[in-house]
Parts: structure tokens; C-alpha cells; sequence
């Protein structure tokens, strides 16, 4: 099931109060209402959600956001897989887009919301400590994949589209997380990580790893 929010809802607020804050500012000083345009170009860029070609593929897990890997390792993840599995970081910055997308073709089995603190999104502590929405996948194949939605110092806003029992595409919009955060892929150990720390993906078309 293809979820679509308009981004015009999305980001109809932020632009209006940021137009609001920018007539403000002209009253004040020419530089600080330059200030307030460069910072309604950026929320409009900022909720940006290019149509970007899916090159469908089952044995491959693509990446369910743009940004840079910064962690790859082997943990127990008790809630969901009950297991050992890897887990991909990838921290979003202010710059990426931020639309969150579902990595392979699945059902909805698993919601589960945390309230946290706020740490920055690039650190260790932030995918245990932080905000965040857990959305597990059931997949054709009786295995199981999920995606970690993490908000930072900035992002104080988790977007998830998701409901339970739910089918979702390869590539379909399951969320949206607002100004940086992170986002980490959670699958079978004995699936291929196809990626290593530092490098740059993009969401609906970078490979994170295969099923073997």
C-alpha cells in the first residue's frame, strides 16, 4: 500500500511562519529579512521529495534514507527480531532529504514508539537514549526487517505513515523525520552488507545489502 502525504501539507506551516518571521524581520534590518527569504528557500528545499526511478530487486535491501553511514555491527535486537542482527546507521543531515522509505517489500508487524532525550544524531548514545519509532516488516520470504527512525538536537518532529498490518512496496514513503536526525536498517546476519562506514547513500537507490 503506497503512502503519499502532499508535501504541500507537510510543509504549509513552517513556510507560512517562516514568511510571517521574514516581513518581520524587513522591518528591522535589510540583512536580517535576506536572513528570514534564505531561511523560507530552505524550508521549501528542506521538504523537498524528488521522484526518483526504483530499480525493484527482492534480494536487495535498499537504503530508507539519503545520508552518510556512520556505524555497522552485529547486536542482539530483542524487540522485534528477538536476535542477532546487523545494524546500519545513517545520519541525515540538515542538507539530505529527508524522506524515509521502506527497504524491501513487507507487512507492517511492528510499531513501537519511544519517547527520549534529543542528543545529536551522529552520536553513539542517540539510537538507544533519543526519540525514537521503530517499524518492523514481515517479509514473503517468513523473515523479518526493520527500520529505526531516530530524532536529534534538531529534529524534534518523527513523521511515520505506517500502520499495523499494512503492505508496503520496495521503495514506497513510509515517513519523514524533520531538520537532521538518523535512520538505521536492522536485518539477518546472514544477509551481505553491501556498504561500509563513510560512505554516501541515497534513499530508493543505494544497495545497503543482499539476502543470501
Amino acid at each position: 500500500m503506497k503512502i503519499y502525504v502532499p508535501v504541500a501539507k507537510e510543509v504549509l506551516p513552517f513556510f507560512i511562519t517562516s514568511a510571517i518571521i521574514t516581513c518581520v524581520f524587513f522591518k528591522f534590518s535589510l540583512i536580517l529579512g535576506i536572513i528570514g527569504i534564505i531561511l523560507s528557500v530552505y524550508i521549501l528545499c528542506f521538504f523537498r521529495d524528488p521522484n526518483r526511478p526504483l530499480n525493484r530487486d527482492e534480494n536487495n535491501v535498499i537504503s530508507p534514507a539519503d545520508g552518510t553511514v556512520i556505524a555497522i555491527e552485529q547486536i542482539k535486537e530483542d524487540s522485534f527480531f528477538a536476535d542477532k542482527v546487523w545494524k546500519i546507521s545513517i545520519f541525515m543531515s540538515l542538507f539530505n532529504v529527508h524522506r524515509n522509505y521502506a527497504p524491501q517489500d513487507g507487512t507492517v508487524a511492528f510499531l513501537d514508539y519511544h519517547k527520549g532525550k534529543f542528543l545529536p544524531a551522529d552520536s553513539p548514545e542517540s539510537t538507544l537514549v533519543n526519540e525514537h519509532y521503530n517499524i518492523g516488516f514481515s517479509l514473503k520470504s517468513n523473515q523479518k526487517i526493520m527500520v529505526r527512525q531516530i530524532a536529534g538536537i534538531i529534529a524534534r518532529r518523527i513523521v511515520c505513515y505506517c500502520k499495523m498490518n499494512e503492505d508496503y512496496k520496495q521503495g514506497d514513503k513510509i515517513g519523514l523525520i524533520r531538520f537532521g536526525s538518523r535512520v538505521e536498517v536492522f536485518m539477518p546476519v546472514d544477509w551481505n552488507v553491501n556498504v561500509k562506514i563513510g560512505d554516501k547513500v541515497k534513499g530508493r537507490i543505494s544497495v545497503l545489502g543482499t539476502v543470501k
